[in-house]
């Protein structure tokens, strides 16, 4: 599963519970912490490289 498929299921399960919180962090050399926290206490966290990055950006591309 892709990184965007990933955040839209995440999203798409807890839109409905309340705010969501997203953050992106982390050293640049190794890639970011994407984290999104839900209001019901679940949370969605994955390390993004730049090449995963990419990958995901090119699937879009093609999808769109």
């Amino acid at each position: 599963m892709s990184i965007t498929d990933g955040m839209e299921d995440f999203l798409r399960l807890h839109r409905s519970h309340g705010q969501l919180v997203g953050e992106a962090t982390g050293p640049p050399l190794t890639g970011d912490r994407v984290t999104i926290a839900c209001a019901c206490g679940v949370a969605f966290v994955r390390h993004v490289t730049a090449g995963a990055a990419v990958v995901d950006l090119a699937e879009l591309v093609r999808r769109n």
